[in-house]
């Protein structure tokens, strides 16, 4: 899964090219909602090995976050998983650190054909959820779906013709909602032109901002 390498690259470059703190504070938010919250909770604990239970909002939730880690779809990471479990520290264990310290941390999940060895099989409720199948089924396409999406927000954040602006600013900025939902209310653009050392982008009761939420749960 090549797409994690690749962003987690661009992602450096751009801090080192273009450093700002938003990006810094972007970047940390990022890895642990995506990361952590996504991944290590919901693909691990809770897709893997089932050990609770969520409303289906939070179902989807996880499984939408876990994903955009790039290391597979929900079927192909739990099968990996549990694969793991039955295989641990063995030659058959894909990621053991017994492979060496690459195959461990980023090899087994761009090797080729890793979808056909032998014993991957995922949790059966999996397979019979229709979401989970179809961003199985379609993952490459969704996952870069979403990450060019994300890449281009800057065109239709500067761009008259998508969004509205609520305050006049010297630039185009435009507050783009479909943007800001996906982005955890980033796409409040024209509001954060406007107000640029508030961290709330959101400043209408409608404009959902989760990013501002995040911030005040850690900011003193």
């Amino acid at each position: 899964m090549l797409p994690q390498l690749f962003l987690t690259i661009v992602a450096i470059g751009v801090l080192i090219y273009n450093f700002h703190w938003l990006y810094l504070l972007y970047s940390i938010l990022g890895f642990y909602i995506i990361g952590i919250f996504g991944n290590a909770i919901g693909f691990h604990r809770y897709l893997t090995h089932q050990s609770f239970s969520v409303s289906k909002f939070w179902h989807y939730a996880f499984v939408v976050l876990g994903s955009l880690t790039g290391q597979g779809s929900p079927i192909f990471w739990t099968a990996v998983h549990l694969h793991h479990h039955r295989h641990s520290d063995t030659k058959e264990d894909l990621h053991s650190p017994i492979h060496g310290f690459w195959q461990s941390s980023f090899l087994w999940f761009i090797k080729p054909g890793l979808e056909n060895v032998k014993g991957l099989i995922a949790p059966r409720s999996l397979y019979r959820d229709k979401v989970v199948r179809l961003i199985h089924d379609h993952y490459y396409k969704f996952y870069w779906g979403i990450g060019l999406t994300l890449f281009l927000s800057n065109y239709f954040f500067h761009n008259s013709k998508y969004g509205y602006a609520s305050y006049t600013t010297k630039d185009n900025s435009r507050n783009v909602p479909i943007i800001s939902y996906i982005s955890l209310g980033g796409g409040w653009h024209n509001n954060h032109h406007y107000d640029p050392k508030s961290y709330r982008f959101g400043k209408l009761k409608s404009e959902i901002d989760i990013g501002a939420r995040l911030i005040e749960l850690i900011k003193r």
